[in-house]
């Protein structure tokens, strides 16, 4: 009998980026933990998780792992084959931008189309199977947080994502013309 591949054992789920960071990186070839998780950095234009910031625990120099190099999260860690998958910032050419941009969403003020300040991004899940964030979690505004303390706001509801801000689309009722007005 044999068993499928550890990938899809354990690969289908959505975690919360603050449930990552920190994280320890489990090497296969290696057989233990090799670096922890710093950062987790995303392409604005998609939302797409393209890297992850590490820190080595052989030393202090910073390095980042592509999404792609990750067979499974397992827990508290996240598989990887071996310490070949990680790479320094000069050796990731394509990613130049991102890596000198930060593609941080936490921290980011998040608004409506209209301009109604909503709060400040605390986390995000990511979809780890294709490396997507797909919600974001915002701490409301002072006055907004007597009534709820985080919005969640779907990846669908993204309209834009700029250098220090995440625009999102303004929430509507739509009243039936045919509701009847009660008397005063």
């Amino acid at each position: 009998c044999k068993h499928p591949p550890y990938r899809a054992i354990i690969h289908n789920m959505q975690r919360l980026a603050s449930q990552i960071i920190g994280s320890s990186i489990f090497s296969v070839h290696a057989g233990g933990k090799i670096a922890e998780v710093t950062g987790i950095l995303v392409r604005r234009k998609d939302l797409k998780v393209q890297l992850f910031a590490v820190k080595p625990v052989d030393n202090d120099k910073k390095q980042f792992l592509l999404s792609s190099d990750i067979r499974a999260y397992d827990g508290n860690r996240l598989i990887i084959d071996s310490y070949q998958d990680m790479s320094e910032e000069d050796e990731l050419i394509r990613h130049h931008e991102l890596i000198k941009d930060g593609g941080k969403l936490i921290g980011s003020k998040v608004v409506t189309q209209s301009g109604k300040h909503l709060g400040k991004v605390l986390d995000f899940s990511i979809d780890t199977t294709h490396h997507f964030a797909n919600k974001i979690h915002v701490r409301a505004t002072w006055p907004q947080r007597l009534i709820h303390e985080r919005l969640i706001i779907d990846r669908s509801d993204i309209v834009d994502i700029t250098d220090n801000k995440i625009i999102v689309r303004d929430a509507t009722v739509k009243a039936k013309s045919t509701a009847k007005v009660l008397p005063a």
